[in-house]
């Protein structure tokens, strides 16, 4: 018997498993018509936001990202990785 496994943590290291897989056909389709600017909205612990970021940053968009959820008060982890990564 063989066992395959697949990392995803191994595609990229901002850009892993099923972010990637379901941004690169929107990063695709956004340089092939001219777009300049990736706009994503998320919640306050979003890996997606995060995704975004990241990938605007590698493939030269501008990039917004928009917390669609109340402050909990509360610190996330999320948010200083987003604006480092872009």
């Amino acid at each position: 018997m063989r066992l395959w496994l697949k990392r995803d943590d191994l595609i990229h290291p901002e850009l892993v498993g099923n972010k990637w897989r379901k941004l690169k056909y929107n990063l695709q389709a956004a340089s092939e018509q001219g777009e300049t600017t990736l706009l994503s909205f998320g919640g306050a612990y979003s890996n997606h936001l995060r995704a975004v970021a990241a990938a605007g940053r590698i493939f030269g968009f501008a990039r917004s990202g928009w917390c669609a959820a109340r402050s909990t008060g509360r610190s996330t982890r999320r948010w200083p990785t987003s604006r480092r990564r872009g």
